[in-house]
């Protein structure tokens, strides 16, 4: 039986260390794709993680409304990816760890890898405000709403970042892909 969330979360803000191991496992992945994507280098996402998940441990009191969780655990991540590049003030290439995989049969495994590493190069090559939109949106599949919320400015605001990452990821590869054609 899964507990959701909200029931999770009220065990958590009550003292319940099993809840919070629970949240953890729950999340620990989505925030270190989300740590690794913006953060290029696997060790300091890993760091970031852990990181991110003491926080929330600390700050469990804060959280006043449980249906925000998922948007707060965001919000703290992506705070500690801006201290990180505050205080290393570089950024890292992509490595290979980066790439996902997904079976698609219509391409081969070598091209796919290809490609996923040519996103994310473009995506590395991006302002830190337009990749956390890119990669909150695009990979997390949060909602124009969640983003916002996440990362502090109005939907409007996400859209038009959203659609400047979109323009500027497409004008990187671009020359890439028409070489190929």
């Amino acid at each position: 039986m899964i507990i959701p969330d909200d029931e999770l979360i009220k065990a958590f803000r009550d003292g319940n260390d099993i809840a919070f191991i629970t949240l953890y496992n729950r999340y620990k992945h989505a925030i270190y794709n989300f740590c690794l994507k913006m953060l290029a280098n696997s060790d300091t996402a890993k760091d970031a993680v852990q990181c991110v998940f003491l926080k929330v441990y600390e700050k469990r009191d804060q959280l006043q409304q449980p249906g925000r969780f998922r948007s707060w655990l965001f919000a703290i991540a992506r705070n500690e990816c801006i201290s990180n590049f505050r205080k290393n003030k570089i950024f890292s290439p992509l490595t290979d760890d980066i790439a996902e995989t997904s079976p698609d049969s219509s391409i081969s495994s070598v091209d796919r890898d290809r490609e996923i590493a040519l996103v994310n190069s473009a995506i590395i090559q991006l302002d830190p405000d337009l990749r956390e939109v890119i990669i909150l949106r695009e990979y997390e599949n949060l909602s124009y709403r969640e983003v916002g919320d996440i990362v502090g400015i109005p939907e409007k605001t996400v859209k038009s970042r959203l659609f400047r990452a979109r323009q500027m990821i497409y004008e990187i590869l671009k020359p890439l892909f028409s070489e190929r054609s």
